[in-house]
């Protein structure tokens, strides 16, 4: 079994061109199915999210949701949604030295340890992604600003159909994208220095 399995085409080869080794220790796999990689993340060791900055990355977020350990820089959006150490390894972007001491204790962990930080990973996206929570946690906020809880949103507007209706089972004002977009447009604004 390979050590990791990668995505693209174009970071394989990027790796290639760095490291000629990359092709016998990581198995490359450009497009599989969604079963195919909820069974790659099951399995894994660890799951490693080094982006230096991106807005929100999916990928990590799936694997805390699937019970995986997951490694990510502070760069990623994500990396917000591990707490503390009992549920994933957070460290700074642009350290690879931190980046390096956090797999080897990733990888280092025994098979029960592994397990209680998949859990309380799995249990930290659920309390943070969970539409009745997040329309929880909207409605207090609204409350406590003393802002009506009808009215529109813009966000609505992404979350409706192109009727105008919201779709099923993602009512606007329940639905965890609410959250992600909104995550996003803060660090977008930030990293362009206007938040």
């Amino acid at each position: 079994m390979p050590d990791a399995i990668a995505g693209s085409t174009s970071t394989r080869a990027a790796l290639c061109a760095a490291w000629p080794q990359w092709p016998t220790w990581v198995e490359h796999a450009d497009t599989v199915d969604a079963d195919t990689a909820q069974d790659a993340v099951r399995a894994a060791r660890g799951v490693l999210v080094p982006s230096t900055w991106d807005v929100f990355n999916f990928a990590g977020a799936e694997a805390m949701a699937a019970g995986a350990v997951v490694v990510a820089s502070d760069g990623a959006g994500m990396a917000t949604w591990i707490g503390g150490r009992d549920e994933g390894f957070r460290v700074p972007a642009d350290d690879p030295r931190a980046l390096a001491e956090a797999l080897a204790e990733a990888d280092a962990l025994p098979a029960d340890a592994r397990a209680r930080m998949g859990e309380a990973a799995r249990a930290r996206v659920g309390s943070l992604a969970d539409p009745d929570a997040v329309a929880a946690r909207e409605a207090a906020a609204l409350r406590a600003l003393g802002a009506p809880l009808a009215g529109d949103d813009p966000l609505d507007d992404l979350l409706r159909g192109r009727g105008g209706h919201p779709s099923i089972d993602a009512l606007p004002a329940q639905h965890p994208l609410r959250e992600i977009l909104r995550h996003a447009a803060r660090r977008v604004r930030g990293r362009w220095g206007r938040g």
